[in-house]
């Protein structure tokens, strides 16, 4: 039943694609006869939605992409740091039992510090997406 109801959508995006592929296929065959002409050019200046569709779709993976490493980076960073801090913690306290008052000072402080590097993980992963699609798109 529910592949029933999706089969129709499939098919409709799979027509649409193969006529943009026909189209593609026209305009290069048309400009290997007729040379670059300027109505040629003034044709295809305007993209159709499928391709600005599937232009959006590769941004969003690269950057889907970009964002995975960055978390892995981020993981394994933070992991190294956690055992630091861990160590200095313990060194802090002096093998005694801290009281709820110093857990907290201790629980806000990397808390906040904590919040920093997601702020700056984020800064990072939109800066490399916008300089990625600047570079691709824009110039």
């Amino acid at each position: 039943y529910y592949l029933g109801s999706v089969k129709p959508t499939v098919e409709g995006g799979i027509a649409k694609f193969v006529q943009m592929l026909q189209d593609t296929h026209a305009k290069i065959e048309k400009r290997a006869k007729e040379g670059d002409s300027v109505e040629s050019k003034e044709e295809e200046k305007e993209p159709n939605w499928l391709q600005i569709a599937m232009q959006w779709f590769v941004v969003a993976a690269v950057g889907w992409f970009a964002k995975s490493i960055v978390d892995t980076f981020a993981q394994k960073r933070a992991s190294a740091y956690d055992e630091v801090t861990i160590k200095k913690i313990v060194a802090d306290l002096g093998g005694k039992t801290p009281t709820e008052e110093e857990l907290a000072k201790i629980a806000a402080n990397l808390r906040g510090q904590t919040r920093l590097r997601q702020v700056l993980s984020l800064l990072l992963v939109a800066a490399a997406a916008g300089g990625w699609y600047y570079i691709t798109f824009v110039q």
